[in-house]
């Protein structure tokens, strides 16, 4: 029942989002910000440099997947999360600094 529910609500949304005269418009909107708006290409640019880094960064640790080096933000979260709940020694440091 749910998942007819999510799917006939998420119908609309991607019909808009395939839309090619939207993803055309939003492609016109992202050049004009580009070249016109100097906050927004640093915040561009961050996001790119952090994405990098973040690939870096993880590619040094063994226990990193493939998803949590090249997705941004949410693959760095993932990673920390599945890291505090896997290692048991990180809770017998934690109640011996309490």
């Amino acid at each position: 029942m749910c998942l007819l529910l999510c799917h006939a609500l998420a119908a609309p949304i991607r019909s808009q989002i395939l839309n090619p005269s939207v993803l055309l418009h939003r492609l016109m909107y992202f050049n004009q910000q580009m070249s016109s708006n100097r906050v927004f290409y640093a915040f561009v640019f961050d996001a790119v440099l952090y994405s990098v880094w973040q690939a870096v960064l993880l590619g040094s640790v063994p226990s990193a997947t493939v998803l949590q080096r090249f997705v941004p933000f949410l693959g760095l979260a993932a990673h920390l999360l599945q890291q505090q709940t896997s290692s048991p020694e990180n809770t017998t440091v934690v109640k011996e600094l309490q």
